[in-house]
């Protein structure tokens, strides 16, 4: 796993600009019809040092078939066993500094890694920073609202406690910041809740720049919608565990 090097605040850091080699970290279940459109706006954002890990998490549809040849993509393959571990995987092998975080289903917009790295590099206290998502396909309800509410947010960590502040798959991260958490965790919780309160627990700061930079796809499939670790409930239990740390 890419580290910047040396000790310092929790953030790792400051960044050593252009320098800084970024890893995409893209996990994959089935999502073939969508995945070719998300490799390449992250392939368009990469430098030659760059790279995007792709992470098919025993994918049935043969995903590794849209994929351009490109020296940049590294796929690696596993069994079945859910987005954090699936991240974690990417992890173990990301050569980057920066984690660069993008759905499958999702596309990067042009710019967003730019201002990302840039947010960084001013703030060694920053270990994630997201941004403004745009909504398609959107079947209205709480989606809707939420990526409204999301999209508003000027301070993220009072808005901590009240819901999830950042679109995971708008979240570039240091990778030692990463390291110090412990990654993401598997469990009957929101991976990303849970790493948020975690990362602000450590001292870390979390930040949004003011742009668009992810396109979100909001479908029945999509597991905020399908699976139970996404449930209120869940999203409490972080809650009341954090506030109990604290």
């Amino acid at each position: 796993m890419g580290s910047l090097g040396g000790g310092g605040p929790p953030g790792g850091g400051g960044l050593a600009g252009e320098s800084v080699i970024v890893s995409w970290l893209i996990p994959v279940r089935d999502g073939a019809p969508w995945l070719g459109a998300a490799v390449a706006s992250a392939l368009a954002q990469c430098r030659s040092e760059d790279e995007v890990v792709v992470v098919d998490d025993g994918s049935t549809d043969a995903p590794g078939r849209v994929l351009p040849d490109d020296p940049r993509l590294v796929m690696v393959h596993q069994p079945p066993r859910g987005i954090a571990a699936a991240l974690e995987h990417g992890r173990a092998v990301a050569q980057g500094a920066l984690i660069a975080r993008l759905d499958a289903d999702d596309v990067a917009l042009p710019g967003r890694l730019d201002a990302q790295r840039q947010a960084l590099a001013a703030d060694p206290l920053l270990a994630a920073v997201g941004g403004q998502a745009v909504l398609v396909g959107s079947l209205g309800g709480g989606m809707s609202r939420y990526v409204e509410w999301v999209n508003s947010l000027t301070c993220l960590h009072t808005a901590l406690l009240v819901e999830s502040p950042l679109f995971h798959p708008a979240v570039t991260l240091r990778a030692d910041a990463l390291d110090r958490v412990g990654g993401w965790r598997s469990g009957d919780f929101p991976e990303d809740y849970d790493l948020w309160l975690r990362l602000a627990a450590h001292g870390h700061r979390l930040a949004a720049v003011s742009q668009p930079v992810v396109r979100i796809q909001d479908r029945p499939e999509r597991l905020t919608r399908t699976d139970p670790r996404y449930r209120r409930a869940a999203f409490t239990a972080l809650k009341m565990a954090h506030l109990s740390q604290t």
